[in-house]
């Protein structure tokens, strides 16, 4: 009962997510480059905080994982719910 609320909520922002994530990775990642800092852009695991390079390698590795995750959850939704076609 309560699956497909949620997962109608949470495709969506795995899509967003995937997309946004190497983007913003790379943003920070040329902002580094030319000597300016993103502050908004970050990847932090409690107290450590990864240089511009990592965290442009995390923000590809979590993209990539988002994709497959938000593809199965959209079709677990269109499965699940077909009244929405």
């Amino acid at each position: 009962m309560f699956v497909i609320p949620i997962l109608g909520i949470i495709a969506p922002m795995f899509l967003l997510c995937g997309a946004i994530a190497p983007v913003a990775g790379l943003i920070k990642f040329i902002g580094s480059l030319f000597g300016y800092d993103v502050p908004y852009v970050v990847a932090q695991f409690g107290s450590m905080t990864l240089s511009p390079v990592f965290t442009f390698l995390y923000s590809i590795v979590m993209g990539g994982y988002f994709g497959p995750v938000r593809q199965r959850s959209l079709e677990t939704v269109i499965t699940l719910y077909p009244y929405g076609r």
